[in-house]
C-alpha cells in the first residue's frame, strides 16, 4: 500500500473515532448547535453505524435533510 492510501486509511480511522467520542459525550448532535461535528457523523455514517451497533448494540440514526444524529442507547 502507498504512503499516501495509509495517510488516506489513518486519517479516515481518525475521524471516526473523533465521531464516535462526540456520540458518546453527546449523543444528539444537531446541523444547527455543531455543523462541523454534525459533518463528520453525515460523511462517515455507515461505520459509526456498524460499530455502534456490534460493539454496544445501540442504533445511530443519522437524517442529513432533517441536520440531526442520534445515538439511540437502548437495544432493540
Amino acid at each position: 500500500m502507498s504512503t499516501l492510501a495509509n495517510q488516506l486509511v489513518r486519517a479516515e480511522k481518525e475521524e471516526i473515532a473523533r465521531a464516535i467520542r462526540t456520540l458518546l459525550g453527546r449523543p444528539l448532535v444537531s446541523l444547527h448547535d455543531d455543523p462541523a461535528a454534525f459533518d463528520l457523523i453525515r460523511k462517515r455514517r455507515q461505520p459509526l453505524i456498524q460499530w455502534f451497533d456490534y460493539f454496544c448494540g445501540w442504533r445511530l440514526v443519522v437524517e442529513p435533510r432533517q441536520g440531526y444524529a442520534r445515538l439511540v442507547k437502548v437495544r432493540s
